[in-house]
């Protein structure tokens, strides 16, 4: 009687706090998908899911503690779990789905239950960026055992001939999976939501079921203005098919900054780059950016590759070289600096 009386208690908390709750919502088939991903400056198209239907959807985050307030949600197990309070100390739900390749790679190991989004995007700047958090059940315990499971997002189409990850903690190259974030490894970007079992998390209906999960992630990639490009997003489980992890993309976020802007204005700057891509000379026209102009390149990587700088440029069509000899094929990000005047673009060497 006793353990009736507690379930019948945490059905009508769960009822009266349900408006304080994450509110998840499964996606029947891609649908609005594009428009519910795609923020400034892009257009998608071609959306594949390969997901169970379970572990896909909606979510509204903004009265929970998530720090996304709406967007799509993948999982490795039914999104229905993930909901508050952290009341679990292993939620699980093993939906006996293949794994994927490129995530056993990324992972380091065998994968289970994967849920991939695929689709094209055509940029208009120069420049994407979106936003994210990938959180997990198999905090903190597992962290390091073998178990790790791992979010990635990949691009292919000019610059990028090869499948390549994208999605890093902000400001580093540095993926996301358990072993990579947590209490211990990089904590700066990791918050401990409870182990399932504890005051206050196990009675906030704010507080996401996860026992852990990254702060709002932001990744940029230099991208070619126009070009057509393949996305690959996904998540699984590693080593094993139980304790779910997910990722929320925030709604709207997948954007572009386009055609150079220049932190001083506000203003596109208009910088012109050609022919590009190229075999690694390119002739730049900075625009609106005049005077003395240093200039730099650097890789994916963020590591300098070319530097210099242009004196005395003047408006209009006035512009100058860039030879980039012996540097690799793919993808570099130029920027260029007047004062506190910063511009960028993509440089493609083929």
């Amino acid at each position: 009687m006793i353990y009736r009386s507690l379930i019948i208690c945490s059905l009508l908390l769960s009822f009266f706090s349900l408006q304080s709750q994450l509110v998840v919502q499964p996606l029947n088939g891609p649908g609005n998908l594009a428009s519910l991903l795609a923020g400034v400056g892009l257009s998608i198209s071609n959306v594949q899911i390969n997901c169970d239907s379970q572990a896909i959807g909606t979510f509204l985050g903004a009265s929970s503690n998530i720090g996304l307030s709406g967007g799509l949600m993948l999982s490795t197990g039914t999104i229905h779990n993930l909901p508050g309070p952290n009341n679990q100390v292993g939620t699980s739900s093993y939906l006996m789905q293949p794994g994927d390749g490129d995530l056993s790679t990324l992972t380091g190991g065998s994968t289970f239950d994967a849920c991939v989004l695929e689709f094209d995007c055509i940029p208009v700047g120069d420049t994407l960026l979106f936003n994210f958090v990938f959180g997990s059940e198999e905090y903190p315990e597992y962290v390091n055992s073998g178990i790790n499971d791992g979010f990635a997002i990949w691009i292919t189409g000019p610059g990028y001939p090869t499948l390549t990850n994208i999605a890093y903690l902000t400001g580093t190259t540095t993926p996301v999976t358990v072993n990579d974030v947590n209490n211990v490894q990089n904590p700066s970007f990791y918050i401990d939501n409870g182990d399932g079992s504890t005051a206050p998390q196990n009675v906030d209906t704010t507080v996401v079921q996860l026992d852990g999960f990254t702060v709002n992630l932001t990744s940029q990639v230099p991208v070619l203005a126009g070009g057509n490009y393949h996305f690959k997003i996904g998540v699984a489980d590693a080593l094993d098919g139980v304790y779910d992890t997910a990722v929320f993309l925030s709604a709207g976020s997948f954007r572009t900054a386009g055609g150079a802007v220049s932190m001083q204005s506000g203003a596109l700057s208009k910088v012109r780059v050609f022919p590009n891509p190229s075999q690694g000379v390119f002739q730049i026209v900075p625009g609106q950016i005049t005077g003395d102009v240093e200039w730099t390149v650097f890789d994916l990587r963020g590591k300098l590759v070319r530097k210099g700088t242009e004196m005395g440029l003047g408006q209009a069509e006035q512009g100058f070289r860039i030879e980039m000899d012996g540097a690799a094929p793919g993808m570099y990000h130029l920027l260029l600096r007047n004062g506190i005047a910063v511009s960028s673009s993509a440089l493609v060497i083929e």
